[in-house]
């Protein structure tokens, strides 16, 4: 859906209150909806809540978007106009499109309220508190990248978690994942870096900088879904490691391949060899004598895959996958392998360590 202008905006939150059960189980009572103030501080509209005899009464101004970074700055702003107010009983509510659990901890931090027009809500007074955050958005906004966590995009976020910075623009951040094999176009990464900030994981202005490098590798984890393959080949390989790295890349004529990150696992911590390796490379030879050899689908120790998923390959070290690619697979294993990954986690992390942002800051 396209950004709402504050006009639809206006009327699509018109007809929710309208209705009884708007923001249930409270009941909406009086609702009167004023002309903005060209230079006053009238409020957009005003509503009441009740709730079992009592009632609670808001002062509310309306905004048509609902990114963290917007929302923060409406805010503080809210906060300026209304929060001062002589009338104890006037409270001050924003009006959204969707309250986001980011957007819900801005909230909570200013003890300001908030309606979307999903039904969700979160009203704070100084002796009442009433939340409900489980109605889906039908409001999402487009323009963007639809998730910047996952495919192509995610190379973005994964260099700023190997490079914590800062950055001094775009262009130089574009120019890095090239160099590290991460074929994200400049608009790919433009667009990324906005939507990071939109969500404040990242600050622009003279420098890009990381804000929430925990948020960042969160939201990687969250959104993470194994690599689609094109072909998978089951090989019995040589037991030696360094055997084994050499025969695959004889097979695959010198061309790019990394282990897998529970393969390359071994490379970042202490930890059992694992017994069947997983292997990938962008295109598989056209000529498969040589792998045939190889072949054996009842005792193999390494399987081959046929995978175009560039993030796979990004920031890898030799044929080890990136520390970040193998904190990801990590977290989809079992408990011993989720363990590792925690310690991955605290590497990745280290980089953002107060020591070293008093260093580039």
């Amino acid at each position: 859906m396209a950004k709402l202008s504050r006009d639809r905006f206006t009327r699509l939150l018109r007809d929710r209150i309208d209705k009884k059960d708007a923001y249930p189980p409270l009941e909406t009572r009086e609702c009167r909806f004023e002309p903005q103030s060209s230079g006053g501080y009238e409020p957009d509209f005003e509503m009441s809540f009740s709730w079992r005899g009592r009632e609670f009464h808001f002062v509310a101004e309306i905004k048509p978007r609902s990114s963290p970074r917007y929302v923060k700055d409406a805010l503080r702003d809210l906060k300026e106009r209304w929060g001062g107010q002589a009338n104890g009983a006037d409270n001050a509510l924003l009006a959204l499109p969707y309250l986001s659990s980011s957007v819900v901890e801005l909230f909570e931090e200013t003890g300001l309220s908030g309606v979307d027009l999903n039904g969700n809500y979160l009203l704070q007074t100084d002796d009442f508190v009433a939340i409900r955050l489980d109605q889906e958005n039908k409001y999402k906004e487009s323009g963007g990248i639809k998730n910047v966590f996952r495919g192509t995009s995610s190379i973005v976020c994964r260099y700023l978690l190997q490079e914590p910075g800062p950055h001094e623009g775009v262009s130089q951040i574009h120019t890095k994942l090239q160099a590290l094999d991460g074929r994200a176009s400049l608009s790919t990464v433009s667009k990324v870096l906005s939507t990071l900030s939109d969500e404040l994981i990242v600050e622009k202005g003279d420098h890009i900088r990381v804000l929430q490098p925990e948020k960042l590798l969160t939201s990687l984890r969250d959104e993470y879904r194994p690599p689609e393959t094109v072909e998978s080949i089951p090989l019995d390989l040589p037991d030696d490691k360094t055997e084994r790295e050499n025969v695959l890349t004889e097979l695959l004529g010198g061309a790019l391949w990394v282990w897998g990150g529970k393969t390359s696992a071994e490379r970042y911590a202490t930890t059992t060899l694992s017994q069947e390796d997983q292997a990938y490379t962008r295109e598989l030879p056209l000529a498969e004598k040589r792998i045939e050899r190889y072949r054996d689908k009842r005792f193999y120790n390494c399987i081959l895959h046929e995978s175009r998923e560039d993030y796979l390959y990004f920031g890898h070290d030799g044929h080890w996958a990136s520390d970040v690619q193998t904190y990801l697979d990590l977290m989809r294993g079992d408990k011993r392998e989720r363990e590792i990954a925690q310690d991955l986690e605290e590497r990745i992390l280290s980089r953002f360590d107060a020591k070293s942002k008093d260093e580039y800051f």
